[in-house]
């Protein structure tokens, strides 16, 4: 009952939920990427990859778009034992209507009666049901930005239409390899009514957001496909493709607000989860090099993959073309994060996506109250991902801020964002060097940050990658020994060291007479600024001596204890 039941499977579902239902469960794209994932690294032969996807879009859940299950089926069909999805036959139902859309580049066929129908509301006493023409209207409109406008490559042979017709899906719609020998190599299905979908802004109505964005969607893949057949590993990164463009063709839409957070794995919720391949909840992802670079990146970026002799990966095309416009890929991917970072709630004037406001808080990986001035425990980041800190100090802290990473290979990119006591914040992104070692010291003071959020990322495309951090004071240039604090004190302080450069030092705790008390350090420290305490619950009163031994020399220094 497999596939030729997923209409009617999918239909039923959506009937059984209401709207919160649908918007609860819209998704499970992570499913899909995981499963193009394994078998791209040869974890599931073609077969038993297909079968999984078909078992996705059979789950009941609303889908945005099944164009990654006819694009795998194309491209794998020899290795695959079961029928192709949703087949030219099942789409050519007789009888049918058609409407010829003005610009006469696209064709649509439509039912005004049975499951498949349309609604028939015709406002305009045009003869045409408002809802068919809507979706005319948004196929010249997709077709006039996206191939006049921004230059991508055009799916409608001359003399040809481009074929688009409805089903009662169940899900947005589905772009599919036609079997015509001659004219588009593909075709459009999309969802009869759309009704009980997720919420968008359109001025116009729910309904016709999602006729325009879906429209726009679906025409991106067909475009897609006439640009490398849906070769190589673009097919992976085809819906996170294909939602940039609603953003592009109907901005005021925001439909792609749906995908942000509230189910999987987005670099809001979870950014340490590996961004390839990339979904429509990644969208974002794609929206920053569209938002820094302009809307000729894309297109340039994509017409690398479409030129090429040889098959390109889409990271490869990104990087090509930022060194050609000078820029360094691993340093864009950083402030890229950071973007994401600085949304929503930590948004800042003048820095980030145009709808940051929007946008969901992304979440934290730790949250720091007091400094390390010692590098962590190495950490494990996955390929293209980040970790996110916020520094949030209980106790003020002198010294300026000072934030360093360590890594076993160039590939890990510090940036971050310190908001300041009052109101304003400054953003500092960075880029790995060979040296293994990425530091920031700033010029600003602890005591005027109120806060400060971090982002590390591993550029690589394929490799896990460690690295340690420190979130500390600017490193001294001479050993120091400071006045402990409180003093006098009872029962507790605390002493601050200062070490230049990584060495081996011994802090020790004397009474007046000179008898040892304490060894608070002995062995190999690092460089940096220390806060050391000191309880003093089981000594009388008194004044007591410490003193700091280093490979550059001792200094003495002497507390009070009043109990």
């Amino acid at each position: 009952m497999r596939l030729s039941s997923l209409f009617s499977l999918l239909s039923i579902f959506l009937l059984c939920f209401t709207v919160a239902d649908i918007k609860a469960q819209h998704g499970h794209s992570h499913d899909i990427r995981s499963i193009l994932a394994n078998h791209q690294k040869g974890k599931l032969n073609s077969n038993t990859a297909y079968q999984q996807l078909v078992d996705v879009f059979e789950d009941g859940s609303l889908h945005k778009c099944a164009t990654p299950l006819t694009a795998f089926y194309s491209k794998h069909k020899l290795g695959i034992s079961e029928p192709a999805p949703f087949s030219m036959d099942q789409k050519r139902r007789s009888p049918t209507k058609v409407y010829i859309t003005p610009s006469d580049k696209f064709e649509i066929s439509y039912d005004t009666t049975g499951v498949n129908a349309v609604p028939l509301a015709d406002d305009d006493f045009s003869g045409v049901p408002d809802y068919v023409e809507a979706v005319g209207e948004a196929a010249d409109s997709s077709y006039r930005h996206l191939v006049q406008r921004l230059g991508y490559a055009d799916p409608i042979p001359i003399g040809f239409r481009y074929e688009v017709s409805f089903r009662d899906l169940g899900f947005y719609g589905f772009t599919a390899r036609s079997n015509n020998p001659v004219g588009p190599s593909t075709y459009i299905v999309l969802e009869n009514d759309f009704v009980g979908f997720p919420d968008n802004d359109d001025p116009d109505g729910i309904q016709a957001g999602a006729i325009k964005v879906t429209m726009a969607h679906e025409f991106k893949h067909a475009i897609q496909y006439v640009q490398n057949n849906w070769n190589g590993d673009s097919d992976r990164w085809a819906e996170m493709d294909a939602t940039l463009v609603e953003e592009t063709v109907y901005d005021p839409v925001n439909d792609y607000y749906n995908y942000l957070d509230g189910f999987g794995s987005t670099i809001f919720s979870n950014s340490a989860v590996t961004i390839a391949p990339g979904s429509y909840e990644d969208v974002t992802w794609a929206l920053y090099f569209e938002e820094k670079y302009g809307t000729d990146f894309w297109p340039a970026a994509w017409n690398r993959i479409e030129t090429s002799l040889f098959e390109v990966p889409l990271l490869t095309a990104v990087e090509q073309e930022l060194e050609n416009r000078s820029l360094s890929y691993n340093q864009s991917l950083s402030e890229l994060y950071l973007w994401h970072l600085g949304a929503g709630a930590n948004s800042v004037p003048a820095f980030g996506f145009d709808e940051r406001l929007a946008y969901p808080e992304a979440r934290i990986r730790s949250r720091l109250t007091q400094l390390n001035d010692t590098l962590s425990n190495a950490i494990s980041i996955g390929s293209l991902s980040a970790h996110f800190y916020e520094i949030d100090l209980v106790d003020e802290r002198n010294g300026d801020v000072v934030i360093q990473t360590t890594y076993t290979m160039p590939n890990i990119e510090t940036a971050f964002i310190v908001y300041l006591n009052n109101g304003t914040s400054t953003q500092f992104i960075g880029e790995a060097n060979e040296s293994g070692t990425t530091t920031f010291t700033t010029s600003i003071p602890w005591k005027e940050v109120e806060s400060i959020f971090v982002s590390i990322t591993n550029s690589h495309a394929e490799q896990d990658i460690a690295y340690r951090y420190r979130f500390t004071s600017d490193i001294p240039k001479e050993i120091g020994l400071a006045q402990n604090y409180p003093n006098p004190f009872n029962p507790s302080t605390t002493i601050p060291v200062d070490i230049p450069r990584d060495q081996k030092v011994r802090l020790s705790i004397y009474d007046y007479t000179g008898r040892l008390i304490a060894v608070l350090l002995d062995g190999n420290i690092e460089a940096g600024a220390y806060q050391i305490p000191f309880d003093a619950y089981n000594l009388a009163s008194g004044v007591y001596l410490y003193r700091l031994v280093t490979e550059e020399g001792t200094l003495y220094n002497k507390m009070t204890l009043i109990k």
